[in-house]
């Protein structure tokens, strides 16, 4: 009976999982809002830095008259500039010059005085949410599930990031090396329509797991 009992909660969780991915069931009704449905004119690039440093950081570009900061191994809130031109923004002191285009997501991972810059899924979808992982680390990793059986974002190399869509629910996900789980991300609720960062940090050979939902700066 208790073996039985074992198999039939591992069951019950597989399942759910499944179905959060879509693969058993169809997607869930619509109700929340997209993250771009903020105050954001049409045609926008929207822009964020990820520290990956332990100090501080301020962001500014001619297009704000405030400042921005993001402290150390930490996801800063995306800004949004007009888009289809280039842009400078100073990072901590470095210049960033980039050109985005309309409608477009784009990352800026600053570490060591180095950016780099990742493109982001552009996601306006209200039917499910968006997990964006980013590996930080030195080592390749992948998101999974805690128990490392199902794959959420393949394996990804140092300074890369990867994407997923899945159905709302509440779980808990791990990052996933050849050797072994590296870091635990705390269980999360991810609702539809709304997207979430999962990012590995390290630092002297530790490692930092930061999970946020994503959201768009208030600075004008």
């Amino acid at each position: 009976m208790t073996r039985l009992n074992t198999w039939t909660r591992n069951a019950g969780r597989a399942s759910m999982f499944l179905l959060a991915l879509g693969v058993a069931a169809g997607a869930m009704a619509e109700g929340e809002a997209a993250l771009y449905d903020a105050s954001a004119p049409a045609g926008s690039a929207f822009v964020r830095v990820i520290n990956a440093g332990p100090e501080t950081l301020e962001i500014t570009t001619p297009e704000k008259t405030a400042t921005q900061t993001v402290p150390g191994f930490r996801v800063g809130e995306y800004l949004y500039l007009p888009g289809g031109k280039a842009h400078v923004l100073s990072v901590g002191g470095l210049q960033v010059t980039h050109d985005f285009a309309k409608d477009s997501a784009t990352t800026l991972v600053v570490s060591g005085g180095n950016t780099t810059t990742l493109d982001d899924k552009y996601f306006t979808g209200r039917k499910k949410a968006l997990i964006s992982f980013y590996n930080l680390t030195t080592r390749p990793l992948a998101l999974k599930t805690e128990d490392g059986k199902h794959a959420v974002v393949d394996t990804l190399e140092s300074l890369a990031n990867g994407s997923r869509e899945i159905n709302e629910i509440k779980i808990g996900l791990a990052a996933w090396h050849d050797t072994g789980k590296l870091a635990a991300f705390p269980a999360t609720f991810l609702k539809k329509g709304r997207s979430y960062s999962y990012v590995v940090f390290e630092e002297n050979g530790a490692f930092k797991p930061v999970v946020v939902a994503d959201a768009i700066s208030t600075i004008e």
